[in-house]
């Protein structure tokens, strides 16, 4: 235990535990992949099922969805794109479109129609979201136990607006 003195007063504050007491002992085993992926799928299957229940894009996210789509549909031909007769009053890039687009790509190869290019691309974000969200469970797996990792992964799946949002084409998502 460590503690913290002052002229008036002393706090005891708890020492951080160590790995091997983290897991459970010197001899505890980690936890199989399988088990590292299936609370990660948790997480997956609420990001599909927002997906499925609202496919449709907001306003905010029109700009990368448009971005997307002219990437898939126009390919090369950038004076055809939406973007340069309606450029928009703030500038933006369009790398996180171009990343998203080329995840999706494989749909335009199979000359999907848009509305399943649309389920693509936001399914192309989800993925980007999912692998940053497995990395962050996994760090907390580390620091915190393997507990608390999987209390951060049923919080993530089970509240409304990090499931919505993991898949929505939006500046913030990107980031």
């Amino acid at each position: 235990r460590l503690w913290l003195s002052t002229s008036t007063h002393s706090l005891r504050l708890p020492t951080m535990p160590t790995s091997a007491s983290r897991a459970g002992g010197a001899g505890a085993k980690a936890p199989s992949l399988v088990t590292r992926f299936a609370w990660d799928g948790l997480l997956l299957g609420s990001v599909v099922l927002h997906l499925i229940l609202a496919p449709f894009t907001k306003v905010e996210e029109s700009f990368n969805m448009q971005a997307s789509h002219d990437l898939l549909a126009l390919g090369s031909d950038l004076g055809s794109y939406d973007h340069q007769q309606f450029p928009g009053a703030v500038p933006r890039t369009f790398l996180g479109a171009l990343a998203t687009a080329a995840l999706a790509s494989p749909v335009t190869v199979m000359g999907a129609s848009p509305l399943v290019r649309l389920y693509a691309v936001r399914l192309a974000v989800a993925f980007g979201s999912l692998v940053a969200q497995a990395r962050l469970r996994a760090s907390v797996a580390s620091a915190l136990g393997e507990t608390e990792a999987r209390c951060l992964a049923v919080i993530a799946a089970l509240q409304f607006h990090v499931p919505f949002y993991m898949s929505r084409t939006l500046p913030n998502t990107y980031a």
